[in-house]
């Protein structure tokens, strides 16, 4: 028995992690991340050499679209899909380290309101 169910495995040892956001981010024809299987990949040199033409990736960029690659993909694609790995995606950390914006900031009228 492992972690809860549905947990993704913890990334490999010195893989970047990077958020959702973050990969959301890279969502251009001349800067393209997609995520596969929690994994995030950087496309962008293929894009011109994809048989499926780059729109196909691109249309995808920035998203997780593991079903619309499984669905089309044969082992050889995966096997040349490891070439683009740049990291694993995973939650915001939410470490000791407290440079990291906080998903919901406070209220304004919270931080206004006068100290009694």
């Amino acid at each position: 028995g492992g972690g809860p169910p549905g947990a993704a495995p913890p990334p490999p040892d010195g893989a970047r992690v990077y958020t959702i956001a973050e990969v959301e981010e890279h969502s251009s024809d001349t800067d393209c991340w997609i995520v596969i299987n929690n994994k995030v990949y950087d496309p962008t040199p293929y894009l011109k050499d994809h048989p499926g033409g780059s729109a196909s990736i691109t249309m995808n960029a920035g998203m997780d679209c593991t079903e619309d690659f499984d669905a089309v993909h044969s082992d050889k694609a995966r096997k040349m899909l490891e070439d683009f790995y740049i990291g694993e995606l995973g939650a915001v950390s939410s470490g000791p380290r407290g440079d990291a914006a906080p998903a919901k900031a406070a209220p304004a009228a919270a931080a206004a309101a006068p100290a009694e």
